[in-house]
């Protein structure tokens, strides 16, 4: 009976610590929000020589500046977009017009373009206002691996419009959560 115990007792020991191996991987877990954002405005002036199917297309590095994701940038474990936001501002036309569709194409370093996934918006009034890009979950679990792999994305807005010429400014933000390991 006493060899029985002893043995229940190693048994309940040995699983007691296999188990808080795992509470202690998680709790030096460290989780935070942070946005990615496109450094500057792109503004977009469009004088179309065809005014029917105006177009444009700006390309720019997005960039983080937060002190915490630059601490921990080589310890991420997780990365979670939360949601992909634009906003226009500065918004000047002469009539009504509409983002037939717009997009935001984005990609890691070394891939093209064509690689990129893509987030966008369809037939949306312009106007000064924040709003926010769809995308796939499929696109949203290869934006999220390009930020764990890369910590930098490159974006391609692109936009077709109603009518021309339109001048506004746009930013692209990517508002995610970070799960690094505070301890390695």
């Amino acid at each position: 009976m006493k060899k029985f115990i002893v043995t229940t007792l190693a048994i309940v020991a040995v699983i007691t610590t296999f188990s808080s191996c795992d509470l202690l991987d998680k709790a030096d877990d460290v989780t935070f929000d942070v946005q990615f954002k496109v450094p500057t405005s792109f503004e977009v002036s469009e004088e179309a020589e065809n005014p029917v199917n105006p177009y444009t297309s700006l390309q720019s590095t997005m960039d983080v500046d937060n002190p915490q994701y630059d601490q921990y940038k080589n310890k991420i474990k997780d990365v979670t977009i939360n949601k992909i936001e634009y906003t226009i501002s500065n918004f000047s036309a002469d009539g009504p017009v509409t983002l037939t569709s717009g997009e935001a194409i984005f990609f890691g370093t070394g891939e093209t373009i064509a690689a990129g996934k893509i987030a966008s918006v369809t037939n949306k009034a312009l106007s000064n206002h924040t709003g926010e890009l769809q995308a796939s979950a499929a696109a949203l679990e290869e934006i999220e691996k390009i930020i764990f792999e890369d910590g930098e994305v490159f974006v391609v807005s692109r936009a077709t419009l109603s009518d021309a010429p339109v001048f506004f400014n746009v930013n692209v933000t990517i508002h995610a959560t970070i799960k690094a390991n505070a301890l390695d």
